[in-house]
């Protein structure tokens, strides 16, 4: 079974921040998951169309970890909006339109073979 998911990436941001320019966003660190995650990578490239220079990325093991450091208001990233929705954070960050290629599909894999398997479920219910 191979299922799409359609979501658009947005900016997050300490809620007080106010304005997203190149100034408040220098004053914060970029955080990201992973040099390969795709999320990294938008975020790489917003930083780069920006003109904002850091002397490194911090990489976190989670999306949770990175949307409990911008809540209290260490840093950025870019996230998929889907992510956002009804998450309890949400009323603690900022939100921003992501310019550029925003809109993306992702996709949740389920072999047949497997499909009743307690990890399977498990993964369906947090998916």
């Amino acid at each position: 079974m191979l299922k799409e998911f359609k979501s658009e990436l947005v900016i997050v941001t300490p809620k007080q921040m106010g304005d997203m320019n190149k100034a408040n966003l220098q004053s914060l660190q970029p955080m990201l998951t992973g040099d390969s995650c795709f999320f990294g990578q938008a975020l790489a490239g917003l930083c780069g169309s920006m003109g904002i220079e850091h002397p490194g990325l911090s990489y976190l093991h989670s999306i949770e970890s990175i949307l409990h450091c911008v809540s209290i208001g260490m840093g950025y990233s870019v996230l998929p909006h889907c992510l956002l929705k009804g998450h309890p954070l949400r009323v603690e960050i900022g939100v921003h339109a992501f310019k550029g290629k925003k809109d993306f599909s992702y996709f949740k894999v389920c072999l047949p073979g497997r499909k009743e398997t307690k990890l399977v479920k498990e993964m369906a219910k947090y998916l």
